[in-house]
């Protein structure tokens, strides 16, 4: 299995009262930032996230992701995948959207 190699643009919009916050990155190609050897370039990728505060203590979180990282997966990382990466990613991520909400505005 290959290492994967992303080219992303990332556009993040807060809206007027700052309770909602919405990330959308995609898949780019920049001629000056060719491929790496020994790397598989992921050219299909778009993810769209939205935290919503709902009150002090709540964040309603969604997600959609469709991507091909290309090549084939091992049958052992998807099951790692589905079972405890998932989990982790939405951990990470909610821990990211608390150091923002924190941040001086």
């Amino acid at each position: 299995m290959s290492n994967r190699d992303y080219v992303l643009t990332r556009r993040t919009k807060i809206n007027e009262n700052e309770t909602e916050i919405s990330i959308i990155m995609k898949a780019v190609t920049i001629a000056d930032l060719p491929e790496k050897k020994d790397f598989v370039r992921v050219v299909e990728y778009e993810q769209y996230l939205n935290f919503k505060r709902i009150n002090d203590i709540d964040t309603e979180y969604f997600c959609i992701s469709s991507f091909d990282i290309g090549g084939t997966i091992p049958s052992f990382i998807i099951n790692w995948a589905l079972s405890k990466g998932v989990a982790q990613f939405i951990k990470q991520t909610i821990e990211a959207a608390n150091i923002i909400e924190r941040a001086p505005k």
